[in-house]
């Protein structure tokens, strides 16, 4: 049993979490970004402020999922495990992500922009090794009981990337398929989807493995459904 400060903890998290999403539902839709603040605030500093803040709030909304999950799975598990979890997950999606930037290889040719905050060794944006954790550690909690389980969560990596595919390359700009290539092609290569299903199944297989979650699954299944449905309502309000 998780102690109460650690519950109490999780639950702190998750507000924030979802309050920092719900904040995120009502700017998508009114179509807030530097130019709009600029024309309608008259002070500057004011117009600085909130524009540090938006262009940053992607970027926190990820760590702040990354957080949620980790505090989530600690006080569900162990803290030790959940370090584990976190560095072995992290750790290898890094690694994966660093090779796939610089080669292309297994993902296909694309680079990062700048718009998810500091990078590793200047290419990979820190937050993107957080998305992984998030998806996978989720995933696993959602994903049934079974020996299938790492095969459903590359399923589930794979459904959340054909709605983040759209608004992260399509309408965010945070990274660019075919750089160098035009025209573009109007989607992704065929072996991203499969990478994003082979790295979401070895990655659950290889660090979450018979880890007991069905506590996380309904917090888990929270999170996925409001980040995908986040997905879609900036989809949605693109159009």
């Amino acid at each position: 049993m998780p102690s109460k400060p650690s519950f109490s903890l999780s639950r702190i998290t998750r507000l924030v979490f979802y309050v920092w999403t719900a904040v995120g539902f009502l700017v998508v839709p009114l179509n807030l970004n530097e130019e709009r603040l600029r024309s309608t605030i008259t002070r500057s500093w004011i117009t600085d402020l909130a524009s540090r803040v938006l262009s940053g709030s992607d970027a926190v909304w990820l760590w702040l999922g990354a957080f949620t999950t980790f505090i989530a799975l600690g006080s569900e598990v162990s803290w030790a495990k959940a370090w584990f979890c976190a560095l072995g997950v992290g750790g290898a999606a890094a690694l994966v992500e660093l090779a796939g930037v610089t080669t292309g290889i297994p993902f296909g040719d694309y680079v990062y922009s700048d718009r998810l905050g500091p990078k590793l060794f200047s290419v990979l944006p820190a937050t993107i090794p957080a998305a992984w954790f998030i998806v996978v550690v989720n995933g696993h909690a959602v994903a049934p009981a079974s020996r299938w389980r790492p095969v459903w969560v590359g399923l589930i990596a794979v459904a959340t990337d054909l709605s983040l595919e759209v608004v992260a390359w399509k309408i965010r700009g945070y990274w660019q398929w075919y750089p160098g290539l035009a025209p573009k092609p109007g989607w992704p290569p065929w072996q991203n989807y499969a990478s994003w299903f082979a790295l979401g199944a070895g990655l659950d297989w290889l660090f979450l493995r018979g880890l007991p979650m069905h506590r996380l699954r309904w917090s888990s299944s929270g999170i996925l459904l409001t980040m995908n449905l986040l997905f879609w309502v900036t989809i949605l309000c693109s159009i």
